[in-house]
């Protein structure tokens, strides 16, 4: 019983971190019990001819890299019109570690204000 509520806490922790990570683009979908989020098209303002939109499906219950997966597709602005959408995996990569990260952070920080 011990385990599985570090596990709900845990996951709490990667949906916390995956909210504070993501909130950089206007987000137009969360669900809690189905641990997703989806973010609208994002452009960065130093890269002005490109935009993304990301998705993150937490998919495990501890810190581990196999809790969260997340999907980067990016278009780009040519000739007036949006290009086909690819996607970056590397990114994606990049994005899911931060996440861990924010998640190990939270979790420390409430383990040291006990």
């Amino acid at each position: 019983r011990r385990q599985r509520q570090m596990c709900i806490r845990d996951s709490a922790y990667l949906w916390r971190a995956s909210l504070n990570i993501l909130s950089i683009a206007p987000l137009i979908s969360t669900d809690a019990l189905g641990g997703t989020i989806i973010s609208d098209w994002y452009v960065n303002k130093d890269i002005k001819n490109q935009r993304l939109k990301i998705t993150a499906f937490i998919i495990g219950s501890e810190l581990r890299s196999d809790g969260i997966k997340v999907k980067v597709h990016i278009q780009n602005f040519k000739n007036n019109n949006w290009s086909e959408t690819y996607s970056d995996i590397n990114l994606a990569n990049k994005i899911e570690e931060n996440i861990l990260n924010e998640a190990r952070n939270l979790r420390v920080n409430s383990l040291n204000s006990k």
